[in-house]
């Protein structure tokens, strides 16, 4: 044995904190009395937690992996009618001003409020788009990490 390693009652101290303990059933890695790695017959316990059995196997039926986290692609809606409306009946304080006919209220109606109702229809196209977009670069990325924690036998 190297002069840094020494036998100790129940373990090897490999020098500069690290030391190997194995006590009955139990293997213990430990820094500066700080347990790293325990294994025992009830699992695995990694930076102190207690040793447990690997868990229940993960169901991935949406099977893409991607190990890119992407920036997000959605952002936060606004109101962009800038301000209200002045062609509603309640709006109008004098009904001498409300449009004189139904096809003039039609017109008004047509020309002032249709465009920003499409607008906003087209906004909310594009946000719920955008959405589906990060919530699939973000299964992709769960998928990765449980793929890798199931190659290391972390996780079932």
């Amino acid at each position: 044995m190297g002069e840094n390693v020494r036998v100790k009652d129940n373990g090897i101290d490999f020098g500069e904190g690290y030391s190997l303990v194995r006590v009955g059933e139990s293997l213990r890695f430990e820094r500066d009395g700080t347990v790293i790695l325990e294994i025992n017959n009830t699992g695995l316990g990694l930076l102190g937690a207690t040793p447990a059995a690997q868990g229940a196997a993960y169901t991935q039926t949406y099977a893409t992996a991607d190990k890119t986290h992407a920036n997000l692609t959605s952002a936060t809606l606004t109101d962009n009618t800038a301000g209200t409306a002045t062609t509603t009946l309640e709006a109008i304080p004098n009904p001498t001003d409300a449009p004189a006919t139904a096809d003039a209220l039609r017109d008004d109606l047509v020309a002032v409020h249709w465009p920003a109702l499409r607008n906003n229809f087209a906004d909310l196209a594009a946000s719920n788009n955008a959405i589906i977009v990060d919530l699939t670069d973000l299964k992709q990325l769960v998928n990765s990490v449980i793929d890798d924690l199931q190659a290391a036998g972390l996780a079932g």
